[in-house]
């Protein structure tokens, strides 16, 4: 069967506060890439990730999300216990999203749900991904993280447990070049491609 080949643009948020360990990225990150949603996309991912420290985020997440058919967030009662951690996660196949969300919300308790990205939305609450770590990129069973090697990746242990090739893609952060107007081409995806978009 063919995989569906509509990319999207998706996050995936998390209450930090639900995961017993202080290093809740790490086991977040397991949760991503223990299936093989992401290594058998059809095209490079680009994953960024981070804490959204907007407060009234913790007390009703809903109207950072976009309602579509993608999004399985619900609005709760309960407020977030700490900070809401999202993974970005860009050119993932819709079918490759569906069961991600599906597989990590059977295997994660602290698991809010996914939402679409709207890179042109004028809304503030909805661009809290421009505020993410762009991170790594996600190509079969290569990770190539952002950044030096002398730097490290704070996952590379467990991404090679999995299977996973950790490269580095040598490059500096774009904020620090001048005039860098082009992300460096390991960093982009179909959705983001200049510096100014981020």
């Amino acid at each position: 069967m063919k995989e569906d080949l509509n990319l999207c643009m998706v996050a995936f948020l998390f209450d930090s506060g639900k995961i017993e360990s202080s290093f809740y990225g790490e086991v977040i990150f397991e949760h991503l890439i223990k299936g093989n949603e992401l290594s058998n996309n059809m095209s490079k991912v680009v994953v960024s990730e981070g804490d959204v420290f907007h407060r009234e985020a913790y007390d009703d997440i809903t109207p950072y999300t976009i309602k579509n058919e993608l999004c399985t967030i619900k609005k709760v009662d309960d407020k977030c216990r700490d900070y809401i951690f999202a993974v970005l996660i860009e050119d993932i196949s819709v079918n490759n999203a569906i069961k991600l969300d599906k597989r990590i919300k059977e295997e994660c308790i602290a698991y809010l749900g996914m939402t679409s990205i709207d890179i042109d939305s004028t809304d503030v609450r909805k661009q809290f991904w421009k505020m993410l770590r762009r991170d790594y990129s996600i190509e079969g069973e290569t990770l190539t993280c952002f950044g030096n090697e002398e730097a490290g990746f704070a996952y590379s242990k467990k991404a090679k447990e999995y299977g996973f090739r950790v490269n580095y893609d040598g490059f500096p952060d774009e904020q620090e070049c001048d005039n860098q107007i082009r992300l460096f081409s390991t960093r982009q995806s179909s959705f983001i491609t200049k510096v100014e978009q981020l």
